[in-house]
C-alpha cells in the first residue's frame, strides 16, 4: 500500500512532493488517503493556511466528522487533473523505490 501528496504554492507550482508505502495486513484506499493527509499536515509549518485536494469522498466524510476548519475539496478520480495525475504517479512508484522509510501507524495517527 502507498501513499504520496504534493505541496503547490498559489499560482500552481509544486513546492514539494513526498511519497512512501504504508505496511499493512488490510489495504484499503481510505487508509493511503488518510496517510497521504496525515504527511502532508506534519510537513506543514505552524500557522499555515491551505487548501487540500483530494479524489477520495470517504476522505471528505471521516474529516468533516471532527469539525476542523480545513478547506477540502473533491477532483475528480481518473480524470485528466495534472497535481491529481502526479500524486497518483507517486504513488505507483512508492512500489518500485528502493529509498523507502516507514513510520509507525501510531506516530501518523497521533492526530487523531
Amino acid at each position: 500500500m502507498a501513499y504520496a501528496w504534493t505541496a503547490i504554492d498559489s499560482d500552481g507550482f509544486i513546492l514539494e512532493s513526498h511519497y512512501n508505502t504504508i505496511s499493512s495486513i488490510f489495504p484499503s484506499a481510505l487508509r493511503s488517503e488518510v496517510f497521504a493527509l496525515l504527511h502532508g499536515l506534519d510537513s506543514l509549518p505552524r500557522n499555515s493556511k491551505i487548501t487540500v485536494a483530494t479524489d477520495c469522498a470517504q476522505l471528505l466524510s471521516l474529516w468533516s466528522l471532527y469539525n476542523l476548519d480545513v478547506t477540502l475539496i473533491k477532483v475528480p478520480a481518473h480524470a485528466d487533473d495534472p497535481l491529481n495525475n502526479h500524486v497518483d504517479a507517486l504513488a505507483k512508484a512508492a512500489h518500485t523505490d528502493s529509498h523507502l522509510s516507514f513510520r509507525s501507524t501510531s506516530e501518523l495517527l497521533r492526530y487523531f
